[in-house]
């Protein structure tokens, strides 16, 4: 999957781009539409774009802080016109980095020499020379710069320090820091309802812990923390849990039978694993394991059984 970098992996939510485009947009200046891969910029206004080729392409990525940063230069600029911008599939990027001899991310400028450059502020310093223009004269790059961009860099800096934060029993990892970042109520549990409103938390522990990736489910980032969090601590009981949960709103079969499994290895007798157990197991075909389960339900808790096999039997 592309990775966001410029100088280091960072990236930031939907949020920031639709802060980025905004302000570009409040200029009346463009509209902006995704269409599948690319990055598509219609003139409305004030910019005539050039029926020639474009002198310029430029590859970025639509939750990376330093793309939208160059393309509110651009704007500003008014060099949209003379850049095409895409938003890079991995092969795209497979192809610049054959070429550059070094691994590519976004932003990435290509000439029409199909030499390369990247970084955004390299890329911003070289155009505004070229085209005769001073960043630091720019009012909307530099409010962009000195508030929506800022707060969200700072941001992501207190996401990476609740990702190494240090406790009074050692370090604390990132897994376990996630944990408690999502379990809002204090109550050692991680609800469903505390999952979902955590979502982006989640996602920003993860890039502050390996940097931005794309084109994901919204789910890759969660069970990629349950991961990091079984990993450091394989006993905790509350962590599998989690992953049940994750493992049920997202079909991952699999991961929902290793999660109930495990629960069962260290609190013999869940009712909750148990139930969720039986019902895939019955779901999916596998007798000899639903029949095992629910001998095991019906040891643990007769109530829980009994209702159990009347609702297999409306199933």
């Amino acid at each position: 999957m592309p990775v966001e970098t410029d100088g280091g992996a960072i990236g930031v939510g939907g949020m920031l781009l639709g802060v980025g485009f905004g302000i570009v947009i409040g200029f009346g200046l463009y509209h902006v539409r995704f269409r599948k891969q690319r990055l598509r910029l219609e003139c409305s206004g004030g910019l005539k774009r050039s029926a020639s080729k474009p002198i310029y392409v430029l590859y970025a990525g639509p939750r990376c802080p330093y793309s939208i940063k160059l393309i509110v230069f651009l704007a500003e600029a008014g060099l949209l016109e003379v850049t095409q911008i895409v938003h890079p599939t991995q092969q795209d990027l497979d192809k610049i980095s054959a070429k550059m001899g070094k691994k590519a991310g976004v932003p990435t400028l290509k000439f029409n020499d199909d030499s390369y450059m990247n970084e955004s502020d390299h890329i911003i310093d070289y155009l505004a020379k070229t085209h005769g223009k001073n960043r630091l004269k720019m009012e909307v790059l530099t409010m962009f710069l000195s508030g929506m961009y800022r707060d969200y860099m700072d941001m992501h800096s207190k996401m990476y320090d609740i990702a190494s934060k240090i406790g009074t029993h050692g370090k604390l990892t990132s897994g376990c820091a996630w944990f408690k970042a999502l379990d809002k109520d204090g109550d050692g549990n991680v609800s469903l309802e505390e999952l979902l409103d955590g979502l982006n938390v989640t996602r920003l522990l993860a890039e502050a812990r390996r940097g931005a990736i794309h084109e994901d489910s919204k789910w890759v980032h969660a069970v990629e923390q349950t991961d990091e969090l079984i990993r450091d601590n394989p006993n905790f009981v509350e962590g599998y849990r989690l992953r049940l949960i994750l493992a049920t709103i997202s079909d991952n079969y699999t991961m929902l039978f290793d999660a109930a499994d495990n629960i069962l290895r260290l609190k013999p007798g869940d009712h909750q694993s148990l139930l969720l157990k039986a019902v895939y197991c019955k779901s999916l075909g596998k007798t000899a394991e639903f029949e095992e389960t629910m001998k095991l339900m019906e040891a643990s808790s007769a109530t829980i059984s009994n209702a159990t096999k009347s609702l297999m039997e409306q199933v």
